[in-house]
């Protein structure tokens, strides 16, 4: 096994430069945060917003009403919203939890609505 022998004013050295880069990396977290919201011509935030609003609309939904007793979810735009929640400008860690969450609702909705068909169970049924 290879060893690495460092002075201590090395370490030291090494320990600012790492905090440094930290304190950069979250400056630029901000600065990212702050440019993605920024809306100069003022249609970016109600979007925002009806985004926010209909997210919790979903959210309710798939809590709510689940595929063995719901028929026809919309499994693609189920798909795509999950896609596309983390290309909102305010995306956050909670957003992308929710996205895996709304991706494996969408993949439980297919599988229920491939048995119901191979169970020759109808819509209307």
């Amino acid at each position: 096994m290879a060893s690495i022998t460092l002075t201590l004013e090395e370490y030291e050295g090494l320990k600012e430069k790492y905090r440094t880069a930290e304190n950069e990396a979250a400056r630029l977290t901000n600065e990212l945060a702050r440019v993605r919201t920024e809306d100069s011509s003022g249609q970016v935030a109600p979007l925002v917003v009806l985004v926010r609003n209909a997210l919790d609309v979903v959210s309710f939904a798939v809590a709510n009403l689940p595929p063995e007793t719901t028929k026809n979810w919309p499994v693609e735009a189920i798909r795509m919203v999950s896609v596309l929640t983390a290309k909102l400008p305010d995306h956050t860690e909670r957003d992308a939890s929710f996205a895996l969450e709304l991706s494996g609702f969408a993949d439980e909705c297919d599988r229920i609505d491939r048995m119901r068909r191979g169970l020759g169970i109808s819509d209307t049924d």
